[in-house]
């Protein structure tokens, strides 16, 4: 029988019966793809195009779909369908906070430090991933990735050990900028992110630390950061990015060879590298690998911190007047010594354990510039059925085996949390009120300054708090006081710098921090002494705690 006859054969009930079996087939095929919804679960914003349509906004778009989603259904927390799965975003302060301050192990980075950090990023051996991939059964049995974790928190935490990290950050960028006696140009982007890495590194690493040894190594570092969407992806990074998975190779071959050497031992090494060193080693990783894990070290020490730094500098120095506020705040914390040092230059220490209490300014900028310009994406996989609430008591099912996405630019530039001038960069919005002040303001404001607390989390929250956050701090206000204090950093021509416009557009999935346009970031600044302050070296302090 012919085809044609066959379907000519075929009466119209016939046709009926075989429209509504491929309906039911193709919707048990999309269920299967698309998971209907608990009715606890956030609301669900269907893709234009089915199972992909998401993915292909997020590669289009990168962090700014967020933007476009939530200027679309100003929601407070949605549902977006990913091809067999499903990502949650939250938006609102207040499930923000609910949902980063989960206690349990339900919301969980380990399977986002396992598979994309140590697999990817790191490109660890096969033998190495085992040891990563291995998941204890129960309390007692050892885990690295929660040893090394615990190690980084120890180390990190406000003590001896992070004074000491931080001093050695300060006085290593000191060291930097002590060759400068006569003014010179520099791109400044360039020459900040330069000292930047190099001080946080060798303050990290101690005097071995490779990139010192070979600055090559900065802009090989850099050029696999500006690719690290793709290195963090693992998506065929040789041959998408291939200059990237060299860089990464370049810094893995040398920091594999510092850790062989035996320099990660070294007494001038921070107690954060040796534990991390000491604890793959005792889980049987080779000095390869050691190196090569590394990378996310170095991501997490530079990748946005000198960004943030970059952008702190550029704010002070583009505004004349903020720029001798907070000097005069700065004047107050440093002390010349008595006696000259043995080249008969004179000595300025300052106290950073007083900037605190005594540069509000200085402070207030510094919280201003991460809301305006470090928008770090937090990522959660949950691992165990999880409700979140808002303070109206309204509650969400967030579902095991599903990703929670917290876009930090929506809450940070929100004009219903920040006011109309949310977009705008202002000095003195972080500035605390003097208790007269506090005591004056209304109900509305009172409330208004609780969301803006919870709108405001440059270092997460809850349980997985950025554990260097005290580092990062240390360095940006300790580093900028030298440069405020010491130099000046104009045009060319001798006038306050501009401020690069519309950094938003430089931002990726895979870093916080917005970049300058490739045409600012090698726009060249006049770098010099400040009059009267030719002959200073720098040194620091901590007062002793009481």
């Amino acid at each position: 029988m012919k085809i044609s006859s066959f379907f000519e054969s075929l009466n119209g009930i016939s046709w009926f019966f075989i429209i509504v079996f491929a309906s039911a087939l193709l919707l048990i095929v999309l269920s299967a793809f698309f998971p209907p919804l608990d009715p606890r679960e956030p609301p669900s914003i269907r893709p234009r195009i089915p199972f992909i349509g998401h993915i292909v906004g997020l590669f289009r778009h990168q962090i700014h779909y967020f933007d476009m989603l939530n200027a679309k259904y100003a929601l407070p927390i949605y549902t977006l369908p990913m091809l067999a799965g499903k990502t949650y975003v939250v938006t609102s302060p207040d499930l923000v906070q609910s949902t980063l301050r989960v206690r349990d192990d339900s919301l969980s980075v380990e399977p986002f430090m396992i598979n994309v950090v140590a697999k990817n990023l790191n490109d660890q051996s096969p033998e190495a991933m085992k040891v990563w991939t291995h998941i204890p059964k129960g309390t007692n049995e050892p885990f690295m990735l929660q040893d090394v974790t615990k190690a980084f928190i120890k180390a990190l935490n406000p003590g001896a050990e992070l004074h000491r990290l931080n001093l050695t950050a300060l006085t290593k960028f000191s060291n930097l900028l002590d060759p400068i006696h006569v003014p010179q140009e520099e791109a400044l982007y360039l020459w900040l992110r330069h000292t930047f890495t190099i001080a946080a590194t060798t303050a990290l690493f101690g005097p071995h630390n490779p990139m010192a040894l070979n600055p090559s190594l900065v802009e090989a570092q850099w050029t696999m950061e500006a690719s690290s969407l793709w290195i963090f992806l693992g998506f065929f990074p040789l041959l998408i990015v291939p200059k990237a998975f060299f860089a990464r190779a370049a810094v893995q071959s040398a920091y594999s060879a510092y850790h062989a050497a035996g320099h990660d031992a070294l007494p001038d090494v921070s107690a954060a590298i040796k534990s991390h060193s000491d604890i793959l080693r005792r889980y049987g990783l080779t000095d390869s690998d050691i190196g090569k894990a590394d990378v996310a070290i170095l991501h997490g020490a530079t990748g946005n911190a000198a960004l943030v730094f970059f952008w702190l500098c550029v704010h002070i120095f583009a505004d004349v007047e903020l720029k001798g506020e907070i000097r005069g705040e700065l004047l107050a914390i440093a002390t010349e010594q008595t006696d000259k040092t043995a080249e008969g230059r004179r000595e300025m220490v300052i106290d950073i354990s007083r900037m605190a209490s005594t540069c509000p300014l200085l402070y207030a900028v510094h919280q201003e510039v991460f809301r305006t310009k470090m928008f770090s994406p937090v990522t959660r996989f949950i691992t165990a059925d999880t409700m979140v609430s808002d303070s109206q008591g309204t509650s969400y099912l967030l579902k095991a085996g599903s990703i929670v996405q917290i876009p930090t630019a929506v809450p940070q530039t929100s004009a219903d949390v920040w006011g109309p001038d949310a977009h705008l960069f202002d000095a003195r919005r972080f500035l605390k009120p003097t208790v007269g002040d506090k005591e004056a303001l209304s109900e509305a404001k009172k409330e208004q300054e609780k969301l803006q607390k919870k709108a405001f989390f440059p270092f997460s929250n809850g349980v997985h708090k950025c554990p260097g956050r005290h580092f990062a701090t240390a360095e940006h206000l300790g580093m900028v006081a030298m440069l405020v204090l010491g130099f000046e950093i104009t045009t060319l021509d001798g006038k306050a710098i501009m401020i690069p416009p519309n950094p938003e557009a430089q931002r990726g999935m895979s870093s916080g921090a917005g970049k300058p346009s490739d045409e600012f970031a090698k726009l060249r600044v006049k770098v010099e002494r400040k009059k009267g302050w030719e002959d200073v070296v720098w040194k620091f302090k901590v007062a002793e705690e009481k």
